[in-house]
């Protein structure tokens, strides 16, 4: 790891091993494990039933499009940023910064296939890398399953795109990947789901696979973090006594009490060096390097932290008291709430990601195993906004399970760095410190220290052809 800012920041510990599966291999995986009905039926549908306790209302759909650009640390003007596109300004890049001699290179990027709030077509896959303006032959891999066959953790997903036997490799990349997904609110029975008990046998793969360390919740890019403080949190909030209540009284209490005595500091966003030029719209977002968090156990010290903090630290403490949940960084595409107001203040540029908690619900009774394991989404961020903390336990709250803002927040990832995958990125704060930006690539035989980091989303709705619904539709 290297520990200067203008350096790149590795998670190379890759005791994971990585199954990779080619584009078309992973199209037959779909047809196997019913993803297809995502791709289509699924896509189709006003209001879908997850499973008893869960439905998923008011559908939209959207085209993701994001952005990483790589640029000499000395080339402040080599690019701009305009609605949520990244393009080279040849006019003042200088190609005298380039690697030489590069065998292979391979970008991670996350794909959030599955959430409790929507699902990704994974037949809209695609990427493009630029190099100096020039386009570069990618080989597509889609990742999600490690060397057993068992899922990544906490169901995550990662594109792998190689590309490889370069003389010479200018440092003026961009590189962008487009998705179409299909967000959702949710409707949550919370009567119901909160009598059910803790499970008699094991949990669910996927939900189980959230207890392994993670990044941010239980190691920094140094090692594992001191706990000391996330256990004595989780031992105040529950006095020791989780199992005494159901799971799910025991998730909305803690989050909760996190929301009330939590200090959520600044936007979380490190801003780009170089302004977004351009209109900003709630569509789209400027240029930004990196993503501004301490960690769980540093924010369990301090009471306080970024707003991508809380999140972590409420998925720290579920674990601490036995509760499988799963941190979901997404980017904010519109005005969540009916067109009614803006959900955050998109008019700046550095402003549109996301994140917030989703608890795993197991109920081993159902008869279909498809509906046992419920994804709960927990927008803690909301629910202390709108001190829905302060209404009784018995009454619902708006961010615990039901969610009317989920359906224009188009989930990226489960992690705020690529997991596992021997990845390098960079980034830095006004403290020089490394911060991670949901992206990550390697270079054989050597990775670059020091390059100029940019990332940039924005969010359409598909194209409307003949004979399409266009219920449901979004317009820029």
């Amino acid at each position: 790891m290297q520990s200067d800012a203008a350096k790149g920041i590795g998670y190379a510990d890759d005791t994971q091993a990585r199954v990779g599966i080619t584009k078309e291999q992973q199209m037959k995986r779909c047809a196997m494990i019913g993803l297809a009905l995502v791709a289509g039926a699924a896509f189709g549908q006003a209001r879908e039933r997850v499973s008893p306790y869960m439905q998923r209302t008011d559908p939209q759909d959207w085209v993701l499009r994001s952005s990483v650009g790589l640029y000499p640390i000395t080339e402040r003007r080599a690019y701009s940023c305009s609605n949520g596109s990244i393009t080279l300004n040849p006019t003042t890049y200088d190609p005298g910064h380039a690697v030489r001699g590069v065998e292979q290179g391979s970008i991670f990027f996350p794909l959030a296939m599955h959430t409790g709030s929507s699902e990704l077509d994974p037949r809209s896959i695609s990427a493009k890398l630029l190099i100096a303006g020039e386009p570069v032959r990618l080989k597509q891999t889609i990742i999600d399953r490690d060397a057993s066959d068992d899922p990544l953790h906490s169901g995550a997903a990662y594109g792998d795109w190689s590309f490889g036997d370069l003389e010479t490799m200018p440092l003026a990349l961009v590189f962008t990947v487009e998705t179409r997904m299909r967000c959702w609110n949710t409707e949550f029975d919370e009567a119901s789901a909160m009598r059910v008990p803790w499970p008699k046998g094991e949990w669910p793969k996927v939900a189980a696979s959230t207890f392994e360390p993670m990044l941010f919740v239980d190691e920094g890019y140094d090692g594992p973090y001191d706990k000391k403080f996330v256990t004595r949190l989780a031992d105040r909030l529950t006095n020791g006594q989780t199992k005494t209540q159901p799971p799910m009284v025991v998730a909305k209490w803690i989050a909760g009490e996190l929301a009330k005595s939590f200090q959520p500091q600044g936007n979380g966003i490190v801003a780009d060096a170089v302004p977004a030029t351009g209109t900003q719209s709630g569509q789209s977002i400027g240029a930004i390097s990196a993503i501004e968090v301490v960690g769980a156990a540093e924010s369990a010290k301090r009471g306080k932290g970024s707003p991508f903090d809380l999140p972590l630290l409420l998925d720290a403490v579920y674990h601490e008291v036995g509760l499988p949940s799963r941190v979901v960084i997404g980017y904010v595409a519109g005005g969540a709430g009916g067109d009614q107001e803006a959900f955050r203040a998109l008019d700046r540029p550095e402003v549109g990601l996301y994140a917030w908690v989703e608890v795993a619900l197991y109920d081993e009774s159902q008869p279909r195993p498809d509906q046992q394991l419920t994804w709960v989404p927990v927008n803690i961020l909301r629910i202390r906004g709108e001190g829905a903390f302060r209404r009784p336990l018995d009454q619902p709250w708006p961010g615990f399970g039901s969610d009317d803002q989920l359906n224009e927040i188009l989930p990226i990832s489960f992690h705020l760095h690529p997991h596992r995958m021997g990845a390098i990125a960079y980034g830095m704060s006004s403290r020089r410190k490394p911060r991670p930006a949901l992206w990550g690539w390697n270079l054989v035989p050597n990775t670059p220290d020091a390059v100029r980091q940019v990332l940039a989303f924005s969010a359409t709705s598909p194209a409307i052809g003949p004979g399409d619904n266009q219920r449901n539709r979004r317009g820029q």
